[in-house]
C-alpha cells in the first residue's frame, strides 16, 4: 500500500484529535471541588458563640469577602475582619466555609482555601498562621 498525502494528513488529524480531548479530560479532573466532611467539635477550639452556629449567609460572605482579600496583588496590606470572622467559626462552620469557598472558587483557580491562604504572603499578624493550623487539625488541606 502506498502511503499518500492524505493518509498523512488522516494521521495528523488523529494524532491532534487525541492530543486535544487528553487535554480536555486532564483540565476536566483538575477541576474537581475538594469537600470535607463536618467534624465534630474538636476541644479547645473556639466556638461561635451562638447554640447554632454561622449561618450559611454569614458563611458565604466571608468566602467571598476572603476571596475579593486575596485575588490580585495586596501591595497596601490585607483586610483583616473576614480572616478574624473565620477564626472565630466553631469547628463544623469552619469545614462549612472552607467547602464554600472551594466550591465558588477551587474550579477555576485549581487551590483549596488552605492553598489560598498560604499562598498570600504579606501578612502583618498570625491571624492567618491560626487558620491554617486550625485547618491542618482538621485536615482541610
Amino acid at each position: 500500500m502506498k502511503v499518500t498525502k492524505v493518509h498523512i494528513y488522516i494521521a495528523i488529524g488523529v494524532l491532534v484529535l487525541l492530543a486535544v480531548l487528553s487535554f480536555y479530560f486532564y483540565r476536566r479532573g483538575k477541576k474537581q471541588v475538594t469537600i470535607q466532611v463536618a467534624p465534630g467539635e474538636l476541644p479547645g477550639n473556639p466556638g461561635s458563640g451562638t447554640q447554632y452556629g454561622a449561618s450559611n449567609d454569614e458563611i458565604k460572605t466571608i468566602a467571598r469577602e476572603l476571596f475579593e482579600d486575596m485575588d490580585g496583588y495586596n501591595w497596601s496590606g490585607h483586610n483583616m475582619a473576614p480572616y478574624n470572622r473565620a477564626l472565630l467559626l466553631n469547628d463544623s462552620d469552619l469545614v462549612k466555609l472552607y467547602n464554600t469557598f472551594n466550591t465558588l472558587h477551587q474550579t477555576d483557580s485549581g487551590q483549596t482555601l488552605t492553598a489560598w491562604i498560604d499562598n498570600e504572603k504579606y501578612f502583618d499578624n498570625e491571624i492567618p498562621d491560626a487558620l491554617l493550623t486550625r485547618f491542618a487539625k482538621l485536615n482541610l488541606i
